[in-house]
């Protein structure tokens, strides 16, 4: 009887004890699945060198989320995510780059944006700190990588204004500077509007509801608002100098350079468009395979202070590379920035404002 009675303890003991390191196990894999890194925002405390030369890049990455479209085996398949291809050449082009800041266009939202930032983060290049604004635009949403802290977030929807809206990071530089890098993409050339069969007159209006969201250093979405439509207020309600001194505006205008969408960019008392080159001197960004048409959509403009001070001469490019297009129809550009004295910075940054 006794034998029994132990033999049943025997067994009971074994399985808790089996039982406990099922529990383990999976509190265990758990933890391993809740490790993948987190994009860290606007408010993070750190302890980091700015580089002395600050890289920047604007990227559109072609439907870099789920959507309707042709499986790498030729098959039409609903919701299906880039193909691992493309996704590689994707990583492959912004490895090659190493860019300190990145800004991307045409992202599905914060998860997929994850995913990026974790890709390339196995592959050698860390990007800690990004965002992603949640705009009208639920497919084709605007975000920011960066490898280095910023101060703060400017997140402006405006969809009645501004398509997809506007994204910026304030990131403080040397000198106790701070420099605003904005990201944008004006909408496209499709257009079921008879009056405006390429969408001309409106990208018009977006581009300079853009220009004026940065005169007046515009923060959030109430001060937006506030913004007519023709974005032309009276001369008593403009602030004089409210622009930040270095900023950089940066992303896909859907427009070519001298194109009278663009005209309210292209102002040198505004901003200065870096004229970027791809190793051949070649000059475009944009490539349509319907239509069989190169454009140069994707650009870097800088404020007058940013580019005389600080911009290094001939460093805008275009990353042009054999397997380009198998990543995006859109080529990677690019920009260097010499911020020399940057010293090491230990500070808790404000918190996000929104």
């Amino acid at each position: 009887m006794a034998d029994r009675k132990r033999l049943r303890l025997t067994l009971c003991g074994l399985l808790s004890f089996a039982a406990a390191l099922c529990v383990a196990s999976a509190f265990y894999s758990e933890k391993r699945v809740s490790a993948e890194p987190e994009l860290l925002s606007a408010g993070t405390a750190a302890r980091f060198e700015f580089p002395a030369r600050l890289r920047v890049a604007t990227y559109n990455l072609h439907n870099f989320r789920d959507e309707n479209r042709f499986s790498e085996k030729g098959k039409f398949q609903y919701k299906h995510p880039k193909s691992e291809k493309s996704k590689e050449a994707l990583y492959r082009t912004i490895l090659e780059v190493r860019p300190d800041v990145l800004a991307v266009q045409e992202v599905g939202g914060a998860e997929w944006l994850t995913e990026l930032a974790s890709a390339l983060a196995r592959r050698g290049l860390e990007f800690p700190y990004g965002v992603c604004l949640d705009g009208r635009d639920s497919y084709n949403r605007l975000a920011i990588l960066s490898r280095v802290p910023f101060s703060k977030t400017i997140e402006l929807v405006a969809p009645e204004k501004l398509t997809r809206g506007m994204l910026g990071i304030v990131v403080p530089v040397a000198g106790g500077n701070l420099l605003h890098v904005y990201n944008v993409h004006l909408k496209s050339k499709v257009s079921s509007d008879p009056d405006d069969p390429e969408s001309a007159d409106r990208r018009s209006r977006e581009a300079r509801y853009v220009r004026r969201l940065i005169e007046f250093d515009v923060q959030d979405e109430k001060t937006a608002a506030k913004i007519p439509a023709s974005v032309r207020l009276p001369v008593a309600e403009r602030r004089e100098n409210a622009a930040p001194e270095f900023f950089v505006l940066l992303g896909d205008f859907n427009d070519n350079p001298g194109s009278k969408p663009l005209a309210p960019l292209e102002v040198d008392a505004f901003a200065r468009a870096l004229p970027a080159k791809n190793a051949n001197g070649g000059v475009l960004t944009f490539f349509n395979p319907n239509r069989g048409y190169f454009h140069t959509f994707d650009r870097i403009f800088a404020s007058p202070s940013l580019f005389k001070d600080f911009y290094v001469p001939e460093s805008a490019k275009i990353a042009e590379f054999s397997w380009s297009q198998t990543a995006s129809d859109h080529r990677l550009v690019y920009a260097d920035f010499d911020f020399t004295g940057t010293l090491r910075r230990e500070e808790h940054f404000t918190e996000n404002k929104k």
